[in-house]
């Protein structure tokens, strides 16, 4: 009997009173899904631009809202319809403005920390040149939406190692650890490669944005971005086109890249900082007769890799130097490997240190079928 008293009493309680909770069940078609989210700042004020998702074929809708906190803008978007609630909990990309990096990423990225609306592996990007509305809204004419082309971008720029893109989890975490970080810049561009007249959009890559004590303070471009990204360990792929000085080239897919840090210390200082990078790659395309059968050719070819790759990494240690920003995480990287030497120098600088770059490239042949035409032209000159 008590069995079935308990059985009927914990029905009524998992029942609720009045069945309210169906009252708050929402269909999927009243749902206005925002896939990316832009933050502007301007005279105190946050401006949100919202851009709903176009999988299916639907139309992008466009939205924005402006307000003195960004959780309030956010609020204030859900007043444009009375048809379908605004929902960012799919928000794969957050664009920051110009403007608003400089005044205070840290503000932008407090919401997403904090609030329960957007997800932390949120994708985040910086707008350089211009405001999130104008790239999210260019980027979203012709039927397009400012989604589809992030999307694609990331998975171009990551292949190619010309950057790595952070969610807002990961630079929060870095801003927390090192006071700086490196992340993705983009801006609106004209894709000049559709009819003449349809004025299509899109985003692209244009560097890297550094961030330091939570604002923005400098830029890299793309070929330094590229550099940052080997230095960080975060190298996927990369290709070199070689000049031979009569107007062909040679290109070189570098497929495998690793980057270790050294300190040598004497005393109570550290002495020296030795980068040390290994790179590997092979032969993709040939237009000039080069016999890459001979190892003096190969290694005159490693040769200006390594030297190519030097100059991109002393421009990485300079732009760093001159912004006073650590955002290789060089400093954690030392106290990882010789903690109680660092403790030894606290209070150094690590980014002053003397520093020396080993960079060491391995071509260990080419991709090929059969030999190619500039190979045959060689082979035939020699006899």
């Amino acid at each position: 009997m008590k069995r079935i008293l308990f059985a009927i009493l914990l029905c009524v309680a998992l029942g609720g009173c009045s069945g309210k909770g169906y009252e708050d069940m929402r269909e999927i078609e009243s749902f206005e899904i925002i896939r990316t989210l832009g933050v502007d700042y301007e005279d105190g004020m946050y401006t949100l631009t919202a851009a709903s998702g176009s999988a299916g074929g639907g139309e992008v809708a466009v939205l924005t809202s402006r307000s003195v906190t960004i959780a309030r803008a956010l609020q204030k978007m859900q007043n444009y319809s009375t048809k379908k609630y605004i929902f960012f909990g799919h928000t794969a990309n957050y664009l920051v403005g110009e403007a608003a990096a400089e005044h205070d990423l840290s503000a932008c990225l407090e919401y997403v920390e904090r609030g329960f609306d957007m997800r932390l592996d949120t994708n985040l990007f910086i707008v350089r040149g211009g405001t999130a509305k104008d790239a999210i809204a260019g980027a979203s004419e012709k039927g397009e939406g400012v989604t589809e082309h992030l999307l694609a971008l990331e998975k171009d720029v990551q292949i190619l190692s010309e950057n790595h893109i952070v969610d807002c989890g990961e630079a929060a975490e870095e801003l927390a650890a090192d006071g700086c970080t490196a992340i993705t810049a983009v801006s609106l561009w004209e894709n000049e490669n559709v009819p003449l007249g349809e004025g299509k959009k899109g985003v692209q890559v244009v560097g890297s944005a550094i961030i330091k004590d939570g604002r923005l303070v400098g830029w890299a471009d793309v070929d330094t971005a590229r550099g940052i990204t080997l230095l960080t360990n975060r190298f996927v792929s990369d290709a070199a086109e070689l000049p031979d000085g009569r107007g062909s080239y040679m290109a070189v897919e570098m497929s495998e890249g690793e980057t270790e840090y050294f300190a040598r210390f004497s005393g109570d200082r550290i002495e020296k900082i030795i980068i040390r990078i290994k790179l590997q790659g092979n032969i993709s395309e040939m237009e000039s007769p080069a016999d890459i059968y001979d190892e003096r050719v190969i290694s005159e070819i490693e040769r200006v890799l390594a030297e190519n790759e030097v100059e991109r990494i002393v421009n990485v240690i300079e732009l760093s130097r001159r912004l006073d920003a650590d955002f290789l995480e060089l400093k954690r990287e030392l106290e990882l490997k010789y903690p109680r030497q660092l403790r030894q120098v606290a209070g150094t600088d690590v980014e002053d240190c003397e520093m020396e770059i080993n960079v060491e490239v391995e071509v260990k042949g080419s991709y090929e079928l059969g030999v190619s035409p500039a190979e045959r032209r060689t082979r035939e000159h020699d006899r």
